[in-house]
C-alpha cells in the first residue's frame, strides 16, 4: 500500500515546494517591512533563504536535463547553508543575546562561504561531491558526498540543533502567550528538518 502511494507523493513534491516558496516569500516580505518588531529583519532573511532553497529544488523537479538539475541543486546549497546561520542572528535579535556573543557572528559565515566556493569549483577537486544520481520521481539530485559536503552537513545541522535548544529552553521557561509564541517558532524551526538535506 505504501509503495503504491509513493509515486503520487513524489509527483506532489514539486508543487508543494512551489507553494512553500510562495508562502515563505510572502511572510518574509511582511517580516522585512516590520522594522518595529525585534528580530523581524533577520527572520525575513531566514525565510528568504528557505524560499530560495525550496524554489531551486522545485525547479529541479521540472526539468529533464540532468546537467540543469545539478546546477540548480548546487545553487540550492546557498540557501541550505544560510538558513541556520540567519536563524541564529534572528534568535540573537529576538532574545537580546549579549553583544559579546553577537560580535563573533560574522565568523560563522566562514564554513558556508567556503562550502559554496567548494561547490562551484567541485569539477576541479571533487572534494564536495564525487558524483551524483537523479531520484525519479520526484526528479531531484542526490549527491555522493565528499569530505567537504560532510563538513557542511555537520555544520548546518549542528547550528540547527543549537538554535532549537536555545529556543526550546526559552519556550520551556516562559509562560502563557510567550510560551505559545516560542513554541510556534520552535515548531516552524523544526518542521523543515526531515527535508533538510
Amino acid at each position: 500500500e505504501a509503495e503504491r502511494h509513493m509515486p503520487m507523493m513524489a509527483l506532489l513534491y514539486g508543487p508543494a515546494l512551489f507553494l512553500a516558496t510562495f508562502s515563505l516569500t510572502a511572510v518574509a516580505l511582511y517580516a522585512l517591512r516590520r522594522r518595529d518588531v525585534p528580530g523581524s529583519q533577520s527572520y525575513g532573511l531566514v525565510l528568504l533563504s528557505a524560499a530560495s532553497w525550496a524554489l531551486l529544488v522545485a525547479l529541479e523537479t521540472q526539468t529533464h536535463d540532468a546537467a540543469v538539475k545539478l546546477s540548480l541543486h548546487r545553487l540550492s546549497w546557498v540557501g541550505i547553508l544560510s538558513v541556520n546561520v540567519f536563524s541564529l542572528y534572528f534568535l540573537a535579535d529576538y532574545l537580546h543575546l549579549p553583544y559579546r556573543l553577537v560580535r563573533w557572528f560574522p565568523f560563522l559565515w566562514a564554513v558556508p562561504l567556503g562550502a559554496v566556493a567548494a561547490i562551484l569549483t567541485n569539477d576541479w577537486h571533487h572534494a564536495f561531491y564525487v558524483g551524483y544520481s537523479v531520484i525519479e520521481p520526484p526528479g531531484v539530485v542526490s549527491l555522493m558526498a565528499g569530505p567537504l559536503l560532510e563538513i557542511a552537513i555537520f555544520y548546518t545541522l549542528g547550528f540547527g540543533i543549537i538554535n532549537a535548544i536555545i529556543l526550546g529552553r526559552v519556550a520551556w521557561r516562559s509562560h502563557g502567550r510567550d510560551q505559545r509564541r516560542h513554541g510556534l517558532l520552535l515548531g516552524a524551526m523544526l518542521a523543515p528538518g526531515p527535508f533538510a538535506i
